[in-house]
């Protein structure tokens, strides 16, 4: 029995056509040998035509549940999770849904009053509360790209370097208030204003080259450090997010 003789009464049959114990029997034998001379067409196609035959015994009412399942598992468990909450959602809001579930006739300025009323007096808390802010997913940011961010009531210029490494710094230029986050140059670890072509360092904000001046004062721009990481990791979000570590404005 030749390849061509295989192919064609064989894995060209379709899996109604294979019924009997004997001829599966025979045609996993055949496969065998016939598999060593061409590996990569006949494996392939058994495969697929092992599936097909699966798909066709298989009740359709098991199927549809089990892919449903499949799919839920995927959502939940293994897809990661992006959580988001705009800061403008945090405020009296929960109060006014819970009554409206409770149907309590209070107008808003009440609520406010009862929940002044029973809160604890004591220290004033930071205008920003101590922990990480997302500004930009770590993704966004390729190498050589300049991103514009606006968080926290700050203006900052996120880039990365062709070496991978990620820097944030104010986007304020010193020398004639330019937005460098808006058409800057990754140049090395420095981040060039697209006006005069003044070079900030990414890693500690200094001014390192004016093209037009070799001597004189070098001006120094904020920049922002983040613990030395060019991205977090995020255990619950299980992505890969820039972010600044406890702005305390």
């Amino acid at each position: 029995m030749d390849l061509q003789y295989f192919w064609d009464h064989f894995l060209g049959a379709g899996p109604s056509d294979i019924n009997d114990t004997l001829l599966i029997q025979e045609f996993y034998a055949k496969w065998d040998t016939m598999a060593e001379k061409s590996w990569t067409g006949a494996g392939l196609k058994f495969i697929v035509m092992n599936v097909i035959y699966l798909i066709q015994q298989i009740s359709l009412w098991f199927l549809v549940p089990t892919i449903i399942f499949a799919y839920l598992c995927y959502y939940f468990i293994i897809r990661p999770k992006n959580y988001v909450r705009d800061l403008s959602e945090v405020g009296y809001d929960y109060f006014i849904e819970q009554a409206a579930t409770r149907h309590q006739k209070k107008s808003i300025q009440q609520l406010v009053k009862n929940i002044r009323k029973t809160s604890k007096i004591g220290n004033i808390p930071p205008v920003y509360p101590n922990g990480w802010f997302n500004i930009l997913e770590s993704s966004e940011v390729s190498k050589n790209q300049v991103k514009y961010v606006t968080a926290l009531g700050e203006n900052f210029a996120v880039f990365r370097t062709p070496e991978g490494k990620v820097h944030i710094m104010d986007a304020y230029c010193p020398h004639l208030g330019a937005n460098m986050g808006l058409g800057g140059v990754v140049r090395g670890d420095c981040l060039e204003c697209p006006f005069h072509g003044w070079q900030f360092d990414g890693n500690s904000g200094k001014c390192t080259s004016v093209p037009y001046s070799e001597k004189g004062k070098l001006f120094k721009v904020e920049f922002v450090a983040f613990a030395g990481l060019s991205a977090f990791q995020n255990k619950f979000h299980r992505k890969n997010y820039i972010h600044i570590p406890g702005v305390y404005a």
